[in-house]
């Protein structure tokens, strides 16, 4: 997606949010969206869309005990906790102002 090449996402559907990506629910919708006229890239807005990732992204395995056991280390709960934290300091702040970018 960031070099412009349409994408098909099937999961993680923050990754849908570049200008080429879309978000599918199943995989036979692959041959359906092929089909479909190229999307136009905007190479711009993905470089931003990809700060804003980043700037929300926070280290840390999110998962279960069972599938990930290093889910519930001492280290990991404290990233979490910490993500968490920031999120909701993000969440109660005024809001930001957003400016439209000029051509």
């Amino acid at each position: 997606a960031l070099h412009g090449k349409r994408s098909l996402v099937l999961a993680n559907p923050f990754l849908s949010g570049f200008s080429t990506a879309s978000s599918i629910d199943s995989p036979w919708e692959v041959a359906e969206h092929l089909e479909e006229p190229q999307p136009k890239h905007d190479g711009e807005y993905d470089v931003h869309y990809l700060g804003w990732l980043l700037e929300n992204s926070f280290e840390g395995i999110l998962s279960d005990p069972v599938s990930s056991p290093a889910c519930i280390t001492g280290e990991n709960l404290d990233l979490l906790s910490g993500a968490f934290e920031a999120m909701v300091q993000k969440l109660t702040e005024p809001a930001r102002e957003v400016r439209e970018a000029t051509p």
